[in-house]
């Protein structure tokens, strides 16, 4: 018999499976190893500023004093810092060494005392004077004007009066009396006399006659009581006219005593 070939079935072809990619390295080089992370270092604190000392800058700061208000020296910081301070008081008072003197024909000139309102004498560095009208009979003034530490003025017055006038002789007269004086006629207006049977010139019993003459040298004064005691005196005076009349009158010369005549 003829034999019966066998069909053997081949099997179908299956897709191959992909092969795995394997990475690529080369020879020579290692893989680098990931970075080492370093701990953050927190940022060092900023010192606090501290803020800069003062230095005091003094200076002397000076307020004049004025006749109305005491001054001072201060010696100040700008920040209001006080080292030291110093009133500068006040002028005062002004005092003369008299408030009236005689006519010389020359200037009359006092001698002046300033004090501050502490009582200290003000140095004649912080101050001028000016004197007016300080010859002739009348008011006078002394004008001080301060200066340096001071300002202002202070104004003081006095009087320049007429001679003292000299009795040279008191007679005895019928029912009255004779006075006779020494001329004196330079800076005056007239004369004034008081009689008085008063010693000490009371008033209820003295008398006044005015001599309007300063030429005149004597005078009768009569209608007197006979024997009675009479007591004479006389001053010069003078008249100055401006706002207002004034009268500016001399000492009393020194008293005489009369006894009127009986006959």
């Amino acid at each position: 018999p003829t034999p019966t070939p066998v069909v053997t079935e081949s099997a179908e072809p299956r897709p191959s499976a992909p092969l795995e990619e394997k990475p690529t390295t080369s020879p020579t080089s290692m893989p680098t190893p990931p970075a080492e992370e370093k701990p953050t270092a927190e940022p060092s604190p900023i010192p606090e500023e501290k803020p800069l000392e003062h230095v005091h800058v003094y200076e002397m700061v000076f307020t004049v004093a004025t006749v109305e208000k005491d001054g001072s020296y201060i010696k100040k910081c700008s920040c209001g810092q006080i080292e030291s301070q110093q009133t500068v008081f006040r002028p005062a008072q002004v005092t003369l060494s008299a408030d009236q003197f005689v006519y010389t024909g020359k200037k009359r000139v006092p001698d002046i005392k300033i004090t501050d309102a502490s009582g200290t004498a003000i140095s004649s560095n912080n101050y001028d004077i000016r004197f007016q009208n300080n010859v002739k009979v009348g008011m006078a003034s002394v004008t001080i004007i301060f200066k340096g530490d001071y300002s202002g003025q202070i104004t003081k017055f006095f009087r320049i009066l007429p001679k003292r006038v000299k009795i040279t002789n008191v007679t005895q007269k019928k029912k009255g009396f004779l006075v006779k004086w020494k001329k004196q006629n330079n800076q005056i207006t007239g004369y004034e006399i008081q009689y008085s049977t008063s010693k000490k010139f009371t008033k209820k019993a003295t008398k006044r006659i005015i001599v309007k003459s300063n030429k005149a040298v004597s005078r009768i004064i009569s209608s007197k009581r006979a024997g009675k005691k009479y007591y004479i005196r006389l001053r010069a005076y003078k008249t100055i006219k401006g706002n207002g009349t004034a009268k500016f009158y001399s000492k009393w010369s020194k008293a005489k005593a009369v006894t009127v005549r009986r006959k």
